[in-house]
């Protein structure tokens, strides 16, 4: 699936339901580049790079919960009933290596962004034993590159 940078020494937690709490952070491609800033649950991205989207899932008593029979859908759209701009399903575009562990990581490459800017709206959702579960709805911003490269 490509390098996608290291895990992230900072993570900021979001608690979406009492039952289940889920971290966030994201990693970019290169060592150089910006990094995802989060505020409950919203994405920020530079356009035209490389990030590693990284979900803590746990259980009601705050233990990782093994996801590793779970499915997993991220969305990008432009708006709530817009167009479908990026998505990405388990185990293609989201990695689930880390599953047993409650971890799993949605790969946004390059050419997902190049051609986007401004502000659109995302989600992660799972299905886990037939239920669908929406892990985070937030705004998803990408930002163009202050120096072009």
């Amino acid at each position: 699936m490509g390098d996608y940078g290291a895990t992230p020494s900072v993570q900021s937690t979001y608690r979406a339901k009492p039952q289940m709490g889920i971290g966030y952070s994201a990693v970019p491609q290169a060592i150089l580049t910006s990094t995802i800033r989060t505020l409950e649950g919203q994405a920020s991205v530079v356009r035209g790079d490389r990030y590693r989207l990284r979900r803590h899932i746990m259980g009601g008593i705050g233990l990782p919960l093994d996801v590793s029979a779970d499915s997993f859908t991220f969305t990008v759209r432009d708006g709530y009933s817009g167009a479908v701009l990026i998505t990405k399903t388990s185990p293609v575009g989201i990695d689930m290596t880390l599953a047993s562990s409650g971890i799993v990581d949605v790969l946004i490459d390059e050419a997902d962004t190049v051609a986007l800017k401004g502000n659109y709206v995302y989600d992660l959702q799972t299905v886990r034993t037939g239920k669908t579960l929406t892990l985070v709805a937030a705004l998803f911003v990408v930002l163009l590159d202050v120096t072009a490269p």
